[in-house]
């Protein structure tokens, strides 16, 4: 496989992970994450020596910058870069994920508590709620506004830091893009959506066709930009199972999504399925669809890495399944240590593993201390 469009240059890092989406031995396991949110980054640049008030201290909060882009004040992904990449260097990683920027329709301001609050990208009211997101009132209260949903133009979407960390820096960049099943059901209430799986499956069907044609375009961006992997965010499951029944999936979703899968690889990218839950029954259809790779193996849901790795080591890249529910918030270093090991034992034989935890994000809440050993013990495997 190719590294993307614009052809930037094969370092070890991103050879690595190439070499790992392909199934195929490096010179060592590519070990990395989606995300770090800034907060641990701050600590981990303390815990390693650094002065993080001198790298982090004067820059401007992500949203702070998006705004000053807009007005043509600031390069895009200055202050992700610059808070990152010491951090990136600190634990030897090979990889990360720079997203396209899906820009507000409409800024609100604030509620009474104030949180800030704004219409998304999407249409969807949502409000700043700590860290994250919450939608306070979906684009679609009905199945009439979902069938007849106008889709956002393209030409809005920030890719520029795709481009920058692509050509400016070393490692291998994947891009995630949201997935058939879990863009539509965040334009709606989640559970109102599965009802109209059961309610309306033809209707549903054919809108995930269109949903999926819209996001190729939008994975063609990606790759145009400089991204050398993309990472569908399909969440299929739960702890227990999948959240639709397996032949739903199967004659709603999955034809959508292995188009999009085909069109990605026509590009010479590899492509991976994001899931949390326990998406085992699954995992033939993640095959079949052509997924060069699966991320999250959650081992809290019963994941477990030892059987995954038996059955289809051969033909998915794995990456994850390091605990995020008890070992990296609350365990003991030497435990942190001993699972580390044990999954790099379990995965790495034959290649086709990265290494990473089974969220794919580094929690804020959690020790950086527990991170640190984490990458430290993997690097030292």
């Amino acid at each position: 496989m190719s590294s993307g469009e614009s052809n930037p240059p094969l370092s070890d890092q991103r050879l690595r992970v190439l070499k790992a989406c392909c199934r195929q031995k490096s010179d060592k396991i590519p070990k990395g994450e989606f995300g770090i949110e800034p907060a641990l980054c701050r600590r981990l640049l303390e815990l390693v020596g650094h002065d993080a008030g001198k790298i982090m201290g004067n820059k401007f909060s992500v949203r702070e910058e998006n705004d000053l882009f807009e007005k043509g004040l600031s390069r895009p992904g200055e202050t992700k870069m610059a808070n990152l990449i010491p951090v990136l260097e600190a634990l030897s990683m090979d990889l990360t994920a720079i997203n396209p920027g899906f820009p507000p329709r409409q800024k609100r301001g604030k509620d009474k508590r104030g949180r800030r609050y704004w219409i998304d990208f999407w249409g969807n009211e949502v409000v700043e709620v700590g860290n994250s997101l919450a939608t306070v009132v979906p684009a679609c209260s009905e199945i009439r506004q979902l069938l007849r949903y106008n889709w956002p133009v393209l030409c809005k979407i920030i890719a520029e830091p795709i481009e920058r960390w692509s050509q400016e820096t070393p490692y291998f960049i994947f891009s995630q893009i949201p997935g058939p099943f879990s863009l539509l059901g965040g334009l709606s209430s989640f559970l109102d959506f599965l009802g109209y799986t059961q309610a309306y499956p033809e209707e549903i069907k054919q809108l995930a066709t269109v949903t999926g044609k819209w996001l190729e375009a939008l994975i063609e961006r990606c790759i145009k930009a400089g991204a050398q992997g993309i990472v569908i965010n399909e969440d299929l499951a739960y702890d227990r199972g999948p959240w639709i029944a397996e032949s739903a999936f199967r004659k709603i979703f999955f034809p959508a999504l292995g188009e999009m899968v085909r069109f990605t690889q026509k590009r010479g990218v590899p492509i991976l399925l994001h899931s949390d839950g326990n998406i085992r029954s699954l995992l033939p259809d993640v095959v079949d669809m052509g997924f060069d790779g699966i991320h999250s193996l959650q081992p809290s849901a019963g994941m477990r890495l030892v059987e995954v790795k038996a059955e289809y080591g051969t033909r998915l890249c794995l990456m994850g399944n390091l605990d995020c529910d008890y070992l990296l918030p609350q365990g003991s270093i030497e435990e942190i240590k001993t699972a580390t090991l044990e999954t790099l034992r379990v995965g790495a034989p034959e290649g086709g593993f990265i290494f990473s935890s089974c969220a794919g994000i580094l929690s804020a809440e959690w020790p950086a201390e527990n991170v640190l050993a984490m990458y430290r013990a993997a690097e030292n495997f």
